[in-house]
């Protein structure tokens, strides 16, 4: 494998990983979010094992999203800029409606596509902006993480 292959390769996977961490961060900052607004009680009825299941669906949605958008990060020009900027909303959007299918594959096994269901995963595509509507900390979070990944991924692109 060439030195540029390789170089893109190890690009495409620092992507993959930094949509997996921001898929699952995005995912259980909105779910604390949410949590610090019901009782006790209520919080109590929350299944340990589907908040560990989505978080690890979420990841896997920022993983899938992170393949597929890879190409649109680490070139350090004005427009790499943009197109990092893209493929950021996009590689988003996309991993939390990846992730959010990936989370209710039990569900669907079990009981078959419901339009419950579809609606799940449709909610899935507006995760992260859900999560930081209001909130300029998680915006930041978010900005942070993908400034980066664009970093991070262009090191990566000019070492090959």
């Amino acid at each position: 494998m060439s030195q540029s292959r390789k170089a893109k390769v190890r690009a495409r996977l620092v992507v993959m990983g930094m949509m997996a961490v921001t898929g699952a961060a995005f995912f259980y900052g909105f779910l604390t979010d949410d949590m610090a607004r019901v009782t006790e009680t209520q919080a109590d009825q929350v299944s340990q094992g589907l908040i560990i299941r989505y978080i690890v669906a979420m990841a896997l949605g920022g993983l899938v999203s992170g393949a597929i958008f890879a190409g649109m990060f680490g070139r350090m020009s004005i427009p790499g800029w943009v197109l990092a900027l893209l493929g950021a909303v996009l590689a988003s959007l996309i991993g939390g409606l990846v992730g959010s299918a990936i989370g209710l594959l039990p569900d669907l096994a079990a009981d078959g596509l419901t339009l419950t269901e579809v609606i799940s995963i449709g909610f899935g595509l507006v995760l992260i902006p859900l999560a930081m509507a209001g909130r300029p900390f998680m915006i930041a979070v978010w900005v942070v993480l993908m400034v980066a990944t664009q970093i991070w991924a262009g090191r990566v692109r000019r070492q090959g």
